[in-house]
C-alpha cells in the first residue's frame, strides 16, 4: 500500500469502524475484488493500447471508500473478540496474525513464478478468484456475530460519512473510565503504535542495509524474510501455547516479554557485523508476532464489547498512518549514516521499541 493510498483510507477507516457494531462485524472483501477486477481490465487495455500508467491508480479507489486492509483487519479483530471467549481470544488473535503471515509468504513465493509463466493479467485473474471465493465464504459461512436487533439497516451509502460516528468514536475513546482502565487502553494503544513504527521504518531500509552491510543478493534477502515469517508464525503458536499451559503467564506479562524481546532483536542487528547475526535476531524475537494479537486481547478485555470496534478502530487507523511518518524519517538517516554505520537506524529501533517496552509494563 503506497502512502498516497494511506490517508485518504485512514479517514475512511476511522468513519467505517466507528460504525462496525450498528452495521454488523462480518467482513466482505468487496473492495479487494473490486481492484482486482479493475487491476485485469486496465491490464488487459495496456496490452492493446500505449495507456498512462496513471490509470492503474484506479484500483486504489474502492479501498479508499471502504478503509481498505486495517479496516479488515480491525474488524477481523471484532469479530474474533465478538464470537471468543476470554480463555480461547488470546490463541484465536494469534492465529489470525498467522494466517496473515501464512498468506504473505505464499503471496510473496508463488507471484513471481506465476507471473515468470504468464504475465500480469491472469495474476490479477487468480487474485480476483481468490477474493470472490473467499467473498462467498463469508457469506454463506461465516454468520453474523451481533444480534438482527442491534444492527443498523440505513444504507451503507447514506451511512458512509456520519461525522457524527467519528465524533462518537473520539468520545468512546477519550471518556473517563474507572480502575485506569484509559490509561491501559491508550499506553496500549500507543506502545503497538510505537513498536509498528519502528517495523515500517526497517522495513523500508533494510534491504538496502543488508546489501550495503552484508553483499546480500535479492535471492539471500528473500531467503531471509520467508524465513523470519515462518519463525515469527511457529515461535508464536508454540511460546504462546508453552506461556500459557505450563508457565500461566497473563496476557500482559506475555505483552511485555514480547517486547523485551522485539529490543534483543533490534540490539543484536544494530551491533551485527556478520550475517549470522541477523538470522540470531530472528530467533531473539521469536515473541515478535505476539504484539500485536496480545494487545488487542488487552484492549478487549478492559473495554465493554459495544466500545470495541471503535477502540480497535483508532488502534488501526493510528498503526495505518505509520508509514507516512517513519519511511521518511528512517530514509533520510539511511542517507546520512550509510557511509560510516549503514545500521544506525537500528538504534532508532531500539530505542523506540524500548519504550514501548516501558511504556506496557
Amino acid at each position: 500500500m503506497s502512502d498516497l493510498d494511506n490517508e485518504p483510507m485512514l479517514i475512511t477507516n476511522k468513519i467505517e469502524e466507528a460504525n462496525a457494531e450498528p452495521n454488523g462485524n462480518a467482513i466482505h472483501p468487496h473492495s479487494y475484488l473490486s481492484s482486482s477486477i479493475i487491476l485485469t481490465a486496465i491490464t488487459q487495455i495496456s496490452l492493446r493500447e500505449n495507456i498512462s500508467p496513471w490509470w492503474y491508480i484506479l484500483y486504489s479507489v474502492p479501498s479508499i471508500f471502504s478503509g481498505g486492509f486495517c479496516s479488515v483487519c480491525a474488524v477481523s479483530f471484532c469479530y474474533i473478540s465478538d464470537v471468543t471467549t476470554a480463555k480461547t481470544r488470546p490463541m484465536r488473535m494469534v492465529l489470525m496474525d498467522a494466517a496473515i503471515s501464512v498468506g504473505l509468504i505464499g503471496g510473496s513465493v508463488t507471484s513471481g513464478y506465476i507471473y515468470e509463466l504468464t504475465t500480469a493479467a491472469p495474476l490479477f485473474m487468480i487474485s480476483g478468484s481468490l477474493m470472490a471465493i473467499s467473498l462467498i465464504y463469508l457469506i454463506i459461512w461465516v454468520p453474523e456475530s451481533l444480534r438482527h436487533e442491534h444492527l443498523s439497516h440505513s444504507h451503507r451509502l447514506h451511512e458512509l460519512f456520519r461525522m457524527d460516528l467519528l465524533k462518537d468514536l473520539w468520545h468512546t475513546c477519550c471518556q473517563s473510565r474507572g480502575h485506569s482502565e484509559n490509561l491501559i487502553i491508550w499506553l496500549t494503544m500507543l506502545a503497538l503504535t510505537i513498536h509498528i513504527f519502528a517495523a515500517e521504518g526497517d522495513n523500508s531500509v533494510n534491504l538496502l542495509f543488508i546489501r550495503e552491510q552484508f553483499d546480500w543478493t535479492v535471492k539471500d534477502f528473500s531467503i531471509f524474510y520467508v524465513a523470519r515469517l515462518f519463525i515469527q508464525i511457529l515461535g508464536s503458536i508454540l511460546v504462546l501455547s508453552v506461556l500459557r499451559r505450563f508457565v500461566k503467564l497473563s496476557i500482559h506479562g506475555m505483552a511485555i516479554l514480547c517486547l523485551g524481546c522485539i529490543v534483543l532483536e533490534s540490539t543484536t542487528r544494530a551491533t551485527a557485523q556478520y550475517s549470522y547475526e541477523i538470522y540470531l535476531g530472528l530467533v531473539l524475537g521469536i515473541m515478535r508476532g505476539v504484539l500485536g494479537p496480545m494487545s488487542k486481547t488487552i484492549l478487549s478485555e478492559v473495554t465493554p464489547s459495544s466500545e470495541v470496534g471503535k477502540i480497535f478502530a483508532l488502534s488501526s487507523s493510528l498503526q495505518a498512518v505509520t508509514p507516512s511518518l517513519a519511511v521518511p524519517l528512517y530514509t533520510t538517516v539511511y542517507k546520512t549514516t550509510v557511509e560510516n554505520y549503514p545500521g544506525a537506524f537500528n538504534v532508532i529501533s531500539l530505542g523506540l521499541n524500548f519504550l514501548g517496552f516501558i511504556l506496557m509494563k
